[in-house]
């Protein structure tokens, strides 16, 4: 017997419009204390410029609104930060 489906189906990622997140990026040290105030899925956190290597105590993890995720970047040094994220499709550049 063949089923059909009478209800829609989940609509996909790509053609959804994501809110803006309005990520906010601060530095205290070497951590990162970073929040959104729209839920924000898969944040990805890469080092721009020429430097040692970065150890990241956390990346590519989701955001929600009234929480301060504290991230550890050692060796970040004064580096400017790149961040992608689900509906972002270019990185963009970020000073902390």
């Amino acid at each position: 017997m063949l089923h059909v489906l009478t209800e829609p189906s989940p609509l996909q990622f790509r053609y959804y419009t994501f809110p803006d997140p309005s990520l906010s990026i601060s530095k205290s040290g070497d951590t990162l204390m970073i929040s959104v105030e729209a839920p924000l899925r898969g944040l990805k956190i890469s080092a721009v410029g020429e430097g040692p290597e970065v150890k990241w105590s956390d990346n590519a993890f989701d955001l929600w609104p009234g929480h301060v995720e504290e991230v550890v970047a050692e060796g970040l040094g004064s580096r400017k930060l790149s961040v992608q994220y689900l509906g972002s499709e270019h990185g963009t550049e970020i000073a902390v």
